[in-house]
């Protein structure tokens, strides 16, 4: 509209919008307007407030706009539109399925007979999501647990490594194609393509999880491998070889310090042993990752668990299998955290 042009308005008696003279029911608040009172005219100039688009919500992603929503420069027609399709999650207004009145994109409600155009837009947009843009996403953290970088995963089979760029690609503890993720639209799994670094899932609070002999965990800084220690026969003389099981230990575990190498070794009791960084069998005093009492590994009935004490930064075991993910899992592949959402 030119700069100078006159039209008349009517002020909503309930939410004191503004609305065109011939709309029927306010654009704000869907009440029905009142007819055959003097309206008010306005000049449209600089000055003009802009089309009222409805607040954020606090789920998702800021707006990209310094301004807050709502607050669209009057100079950027087309940032009420954007913003009111972020709104919903889906296609702005448009034709009232009750009247079949053409509503601009901003409209709340219909013009013509008052229907409640936005949420004919949300009932709308799951069944779009479910079907064309199902995704999960792999969030990238930093140490104190703030994004720094996502990745979204679609329907089907993907491939993440250091050959995958992105997020990925400047990580030197990854393999080029170390984990294969796989999304139906419901679960996420992931598996361990043989790479050299592995793939570890953050236990937190008092979860747990079984340990196979030959498989790590991190706490800290510390990377760990439990094996289990089976009875070896003796020779032709009847001689056993040093080394072997003893009454009541069940295993080792062992600081691993570089490739090939898992030194040094310390006995695992079938009573247990608890680790931390002040308490417990096992103490880690110069790392300042590792809590004053971080997790314990337990024997029962010839299996072996490890699990969390409440540690302030988790425990992170190795996956040795293709794993179904939860919503809010925290994996570690290669120096990087990552956040699953689902």
């Amino acid at each position: 509209m030119a700069s100078g042009e006159i039209f008349t308005v009517i002020t909503c008696p309930a939410c004191a919008k503004q609305n065109q003279d011939h709309y029927r029911f306010c654009l704000g608040c869907g009440a029905e307007l009142p007819r055959g009172k003097a309206s008010q005219p306005e000049a449209s100039d600089a000055t003009e407030a802009p089309p009222v688009v409805d607040e954020a919500t606090s789920e998702g992603p800021a707006p990209a706009a310094g301004s807050p929503a709502g607050a669209a420069a009057p100079a950027a027609p087309a940032a009420p539109v954007a913003d009111a399709a972020a709104e919903g999650g889906g296609l702005p207004p448009g034709k009232c399925p009750e009247c079949d009145y053409v509503n601009p994109p901003t409209n709340r409600f219909c013009a013509s007979c008052g229907y409640r155009m936005d949420e004919v837009q949300k009932a709308a947009a799951p069944a779009q999501v479910d079907a064309d843009e199902a995704q999960a996403i792999l969030v990238a953290l930093d140490p104190e647990g703030n994004e720094v970088g996502r990745h979204s995963l679609g329907l089907g089979e993907h491939i993440l490594g250091r050959e995958a760029g992105g997020i990925f690609g400047a990580d030197a503890y990854l393999s080029p194609r170390h984990a294969r993720f796989n999304f139906d639209g419901r679960v996420l799994k992931v598996d361990d393509l043989g790479s050299l670094n592995g793939i570890f899932r953050k236990l937190v609070g008092d979860q747990e999880a079984p340990l196979k002999s030959g498989q790590r965990f991190r706490i800290g800084q510390e990377l760990l491998q439990f094996d289990a220690l089976e009875p070896e026969e003796a020779d032709a003389h009847g001689v056993a070889p040093q080394g072997t099981t003893v009454d009541g230990i069940i295993g080792r575990l062992s600081l691993v310090v570089g490739r090939g190498s898992a030194q040094p070794s310390f006995p695992v009791p079938d009573r247990g042993v608890n680790m931390g960084r002040e308490r417990g069998d096992l103490l880690f005093p110069e790392d300042g990752y590792v809590s004053g009492l971080h997790c314990t590994l337990m024997y029962d009935d010839g299996d072996v668990f490890v699990r969390d004490l409440g540690s302030s930064n988790g425990t992170f075991v190795q996956l040795v299998k293709e794993t179904d993910l939860r919503n809010g899992d925290v994996l570690l592949m290669g120096q990087q955290l990552y956040r699953v959402t689902i």
